[in-house]
């Protein structure tokens, strides 16, 4: 781990009078700069600290979906832990399937369907696991499954000593993606204090992370530039002002990496070291830096030195305008106010600490609702993989849980806020990914399963690692690809996009049929049910008390298989296209086991009469959110058993366990935001940011970081503002779970805002293609702006009468705050409340 060496605080009995009296004229100045509107504009979007950081969950993220830093913000010695996405041990795959399940399939299904499921069990294991050391139990760095690498550190040697500098600064602007350092400091070649000043930028237009350090007097910049990895590198300085790193990973059998850094001074004098570069008298000092792999098939060498060779080109003031324009054209859609106090004027750690002991502090909440945005703008983008565990950031050369792609809850979770936060460009990584992994997923679908389409399990890697896992409790989850779908559908369903929902059509309907294919009937029923699988890390007893994981119908396995043919009958019928294979979905649908609701009142995760062994995790919820089976309205008696659920796996699980953070935590505020239970929503997002949150606000899985609690919550307070996933069918306004080219969306506005929260969100987005404007105060909804973007009809719910208008124009009322009207495309319609 990265350690900063700490502030010492040996002050002269002379220095410190002078110190304390300077102290409090900064703060007075603070306290000047608060006042009025500058609280917004200068505290409420920044991250800021009075102190660099001494770990790195302290440190500042800072990335362009591709290459990644953290910034320690030190003023002796500066470090920055970087990253490349695909920077990745191990390697291609194509044995790991076990070829002899196919012909056992059928005999598991049989042993499970005829209650000898100790035998199943043991069948399973023989061969349903995986050839070989699979993910190696999250230890994959040295097997072909591989873990997401750190790229190195870059470090900035700066003279002096630790203790010697003063009125420190040390902030991340959510607004313009710059980190930014401002202290002052003794100079060895300028007299007196100089004020530095350090921004760090990592530009996706310019591919090139960009360090810019100044002081405000000349010849003040003094510094020794350093590339360093501990291993499977080296580090040469290719000219007097380029640092380059190379290496290849995997005992030199593995993926080939570079990393270049131009050192451009302004004046002064540059001496070249074997492994460093030291600026001397510099009045400024501009480094830019590049990193690429052959994961793509190109050069590293040659892509790093096109990239540097282009950036070059441009001054400091070039790529920072194209950075600013790039990173806000998606963070400037959305806006979230959600009250003001004096608590900004605090920096975060402060913040937090405050917030432990019971302060309120909306501004941080809305605060951390943009930096979810935030990560997932800077670690997902066009063209690249998908974030993974811990986004791009990792620090690890054993990343926890190899920091690869789990996908039974937290790859999902990392974009559940993609579309609703108006980031649906950030979405397409995962979705490019999906559609890679159906070529190996055919082949795992082919050889475990004897079926058609394609699937993967639990656990994936950039390798088109599809296969089953090494351990049956958590690694035969077939049933992966197919959740995966859903983020495919919902991208269709908020931009109504008709050439991509063509362009994913494939895919979710060859997910289907394995689906299909993997279906047997239940004979004490005549249900049909999926499997064999397992819901991950459950297990159920059997009556002669046996432990058993494997099973055919288990309640997240028709779940997600219920909501699959759902939307891919939906998809067929909207695109005109497989009509016979639509109709082969709708009938099995309608014979797939429904939920059940155990003698406990909860939601029963077996669809046999089992008991559970115990577990952490509530997988079997997947109905009520992100799935659409289980509603409020629709099915009451289903979603008060979810409730009880949930609340159950709030008192025993997860949350007792680890604590609220993580996918628990995530997850949990979007069940309560369904629930439309505002005040038990944001009990558990304090929960999560009291508990499991750095001070960095990375989100904390015990003591690790993992990003889906952070994107998970994010989604979680956009669905307490708005949601969209009921829709209404017929002249009489049903509800109805499916979709279809005629759909009226139905959108909940404010359906779960605490009564304490007064304030408003912007450009918020919804299925059926709309952007949402709503303000509101002490919990109910004073106006609120719709803008139909695809010209869907809309049905409005809101707590309060409201009175709906187009362009200035009356239109209709709502009654008893439900309001259904057509609208026409880019149409913006205008909801005034008022009392009756």
């Amino acid at each position: 781990m990265l350690v900063a060496k700490p502030i010492k605080k040996n002050h002269s009995r002379k220095q410190f009078p002078v110190i304390l009296i300077f102290g409090f004229l900064l703060m007075a100045f603070g306290q000047v700069c608060m006042s009025g509107t500058d609280q917004k504009d200068v505290y409420d979007l920044r991250l800021w600290y009075t102190r660099p950081a001494h770990e790195w969950l302290e440190a500042l993220p800072v990335g362009n979906g591709r290459l990644g830093g953290m910034v320690f913000g030190g003023t002796e010695r500066e470090v920055i832990q970087l990253n490349e996405i695909s920077l990745w041990s191990g390697g291609p795959q194509t044995d790991a399937d076990n070829p002899a399940g196919a012909a056992h399939v059928a005999e598991i299904r049989r042993l499970l369907l005829t209650g000898r499921h100790a035998e199943a069990e043991a069948l399973a294991k023989q061969y349903l696991r995986c050839k070989g050391r699979g993910t190696g139990s999250g230890d994959g760095t040295y097997s072909a499954f591989g873990d997401y690498q750190p790229l190195g550190e870059l470090t900035l040697f700066l003279g002096g000593t630790s203790w010697q500098y003063r009125d420190y600064r040390r902030e991340l602007d959510l607004r313009t993606a710059i980190c930014r350092t401002a202290y002052q400091h003794r100079s060895p070649y300028a007299s007196g204090q100089v004020r530095y000043e350090r921004e760090v930028f990592v530009s996706a237009p310019g591919k090139v992370m960009v360090v810019r350090m100044k002081g405000d007097r000349p010849r003040c910049i003094d510094a020794v530039v350093r590339l360093r990895r501990e291993r499977e590198a080296t580090v040469e300085v290719a000219a007097t002002n380029r640092l380059v790193m190379r290496g290849q990973l995997w005992s030199g059998k593995g993926m080939r990496f570079e990393c270049q850094v131009l050192v451009l001074p302004t004046g002064g004098k540059l001496v070249r070291e074997h492994d460093a570069v030291w600026v001397q008298e510099a009045d400024e000092l501009l480094l830019l830096v590049v990193a690429n792999t052959d994961y793509r098939g190109g050069d590293p060498a040659v892509l790093c030195e096109q990239q540097l060779t282009a950036a070059a080109t441009k001054s400091y003031a070039e790529l920072r305008t194209a950075h600013i324009a790039d990173y806000q054209r998606l963070f400037n859609r959305v806006e979230l106010d959600l009250g003001r106090t004096k608590s900004p004027a605090l920096p975060i750690d402060q913040r937090l600490d405050a917030l432990r002991s019971g302060t309120v502090d909306p501004a941080l909440l809305a605060l951390y609702f943009q930096y979810g945005r935030y990560l997932l703008i800077s670690s997902s983008r066009p063209g690249g993989l998908p974030a993974n565990l811990q986004g791009i950031w990792n620090e690890n050369y054993h990343s926890p849980w190899n920091c690869d792609y789990h996908m039974n809850v937290n790859l999902q979770m990392n974009y559940w806020l993609a579309e609703n936060t108006n980031l649906r460009e950030c979405h397409e990584p995962l979705m490019d990914y999906i559609d890679s992994m159906r070529e190996p997923g055919r082949r795992t679908a082919r050889l475990c399963f004897g079926a058609r389409g394609w699937c993967m399990s639990w656990a994936g890697n950039i390798w088109g690692f599809t296969s089953m896992g090494e351990v049956l409790q958590w690694g035969l989850f077939p049933e992966a690809g197919a959740w995966l779908c859903r983020h495919l559908w919902e991208h269709y369903e908020f931009s109504g996009d008709r050439k991509f929902l063509a362009k994913a059509y494939p895919v979710i309907k060859e997910a289907s049929e394995f689906c299909l294919d993997c279906l047997a009937e239940d004979p004490k029923h005549g249900w049909l049910v999926f499997g064999p699988t397992v819901i991950p890390e459950h297990g159920y007893k059997t009556a002669d008390g046996r432990h058993i994981h494997v099973a055919m119908g288990t309640a997240m396995a028709q779940q997600i298989v219920w909501d699959l043919f759902g939307f891919t009958s939906s998809a067929a019928s909207i695109l005109g296209t497989n009509t016979e294979f639509a109709a082969q979905l709708r009938t099995a649908r309608a014979r797939l086991a429904p939920p059940q609701i155990n003698s406990d009142g909860q939601i029963h995760q077996w669809t046999e009469p089992v008991k559970s062994d115990g577990s952490l995790h509530m997988r079997h919820s997947y109905a009520h959110y992100p799935g659409e089976q289980i509603t409020l309205d629709g099915t009451p008696e289903l979603a008060a058993a979810m409730r009880k659920t949930i609340e159950y796996h709030a008192a025993h699980g997860s949350a007792a366990y680890w604590g609220a953070g993580s996918w628990f935590g995530g997850w949990s505020m979007n069940h309560w935001a369904r629930f439309r239970d505002g005040n038990r929503a944001l009990t558990t997002l304090m929960d999560l940011l009291k508990r499991n949150t750095a001070p960095n606000l990375f989100d904390l899985n015990g003591k690790l970081f993992q990003i889906d609690g952070n994107l998970g919550a994010t989604a979680g307070i956009a669905e307490m503002l708005v949601q969209s996933h009921e829709k209404v069918s017929g002249a009489g306004g049903n509800l109805s779970g499916t979709a279809n080219e005629s759909t009226t969306y139905l959108l909940r506005l404010l359906p779960a805002v605490p009564a304490t929260w007064s304030g408003h969100v912007r450009g918020l987005r919804t299925r059926g293609g709309f952007e949402v404007d709503i303000e509101w105060r002490e919990g109910v909804m004073t106006h609120a702006r719709i803008k139909s973007l695809c010209g869907n009809p809309c049905c409005l719910i809101a707590s309060v009468p409201f009175r709906v208008s187009c362009n200035g124009q009356a239109m209709t009322e709502s009654v008893q705050g439900r309001c259904q009207f057509a609208t026409v495309k880019d149409g913006i319609y205008d909801c005034v409340t008022f009392s009756k």
